[in-house]
């Protein structure tokens, strides 16, 4: 893209379709790149992609899932759970323009377009397919620490997104105050605090964890079930059988149980 352009569309105020959505009974603002912009985004993303991740991160790399974070803690006794709460609004440019600066080694003017293009009103947008990586490299020093701490404790520490999970044979009350600390520390709030006992039945990034090993959720069962039910009976909607395909694909990479209908309903979808 020509360099007048990127200019002009760094310097638009106006480069941003701003909306009002309901999630979970509360009113979110969700902020969207239009199109010339939102071309910009997926180039940086996926130029971004290419910078190498540490091993705690999970989502939005290739080869890894939620069902790879989940596996990730099988083996803990305990767990303690945390989310950052409103992890895109609360990463504000001034993090965003010191990825492009500090860890980027950009200069100081590429880095102001850079953050001018990636930001909406001094923060990461909501709505943007850049925002889950950018917003993972501008908070970097943070979960850099956090790791570090989680190894010196040998806590197993892993990053979905906003979720940030620990695992170990104990996972202390001291820990998860150093770690909230850290949190608070970097601009960014805790929320959604979660911990459970060795042996409690444990739900991360929406897998079940138990005795056993890695478990489908009950009610992730239930909707593949009445899914599945509704297929045989041929009263699925058109536009559900890809919903149940999808749904049988997950779950099989939990438990192998289900793989076998995923591959008959492919077969016969053939």
């Amino acid at each position: 893209m020509d360099l007048k352009v990127l200019l002009s569309l760094s310097e638009d105020e106006n480069n941003f379709r701003i909306f009002t959505i309901q999630k979970n009974g509360k009113d979110r603002e969700v902020q969207v790149p239009k199109s010339i912009l939102e071309q910009v985004h997926k180039r940086l993303f996926k130029l971004l992609q290419r910078i190498e991740t540490p091993d705690y991160l999970h989502s939005g790399i290739k080869k890894k899932s939620h069902i790879t974070n989940a596996k990730t803690h099988e083996e803990g006794s305990a767990l303690v759970k945390l989310d950052i709460k409103k992890y895109y609004p609360s990463t504000k440019r001034e993090a965003v323009y010191q990825f492009f600066r500090t860890c980027l080694f950009c200069s100081p003017d590429v880095s102001k377009i850079l953050t001018n293009l990636a930001c909406v009103n001094g923060h990461i947008p909501t709505g943007s397919p850049l925002s889950q990586i950018l917003a993972f490299f501008s908070s970097l020093p943070m979960f850099e620490k956090i790791d570090e701490l989680s190894a010196t404790n040998q806590i197993t520490f892993t990053v979905y997104v906003d979720d940030l999970t620990f695992s170990g044979k104990a996972v202390p009350g001291a820990f998860i105050w150093e770690v909230k600390k850290l949190i608070h520390g970097y601009g960014y709030q805790y929320h959604k605090e979660f911990s459970s006992p060795p042996e409690k039945t444990k739900l991360v990034t929406g897998v079940a964890i138990n005795d056993k090993g890695l478990q489908v959720q009950n009610k992730h069962h239930e909707a593949i079930h009445k899914l599945y039910v509704e297929y045989i009976e041929g009263t699925l909607k058109p536009e559900n059988k890809a919903k149940l395909l999808g749904m049988l694909s997950s779950a099989s990479q939990v438990n192998e149980r289900y793989e076998s209908i995923f591959r008959h309903l492919l077969r016969l979808e053939k």
